[in-house]
């Protein structure tokens, strides 16, 4: 499975760090994905995120909520 990441997205997260939203689209593995954004809350709340979704499937595909993250723009 390639995944690609717009260009701003670590600028956006930054910007939008008190409630964004990360959804993955044209996943060829939609269990994989769900997976992988599961996976991705435990990293989230270590990097101080005061709250994180469940992981839901959307009509677009997963989806994870993210609010509070206060990790350093670096990260």
């Amino acid at each position: 499975m390639t995944i690609s990441v717009a260009d701003d997205a670590g600028d956006l997260a930054g910007d939008l760090a008190d409630r964004f939203v990360v959804l993955v689209v044209g996943a060829d593995d939609t269990g994989a994905a769900m997976a992988g954004l599961g996976a991705s809350r435990l990293r989230l709340r270590e990097l101080g995120a005061a709250d994180v979704s469940p992981v839901v499937l959307s009509p677009d595909g997963p989806l994870v909520r993210i609010v509070g993250l206060r990790a350093a723009a670096d990260v």
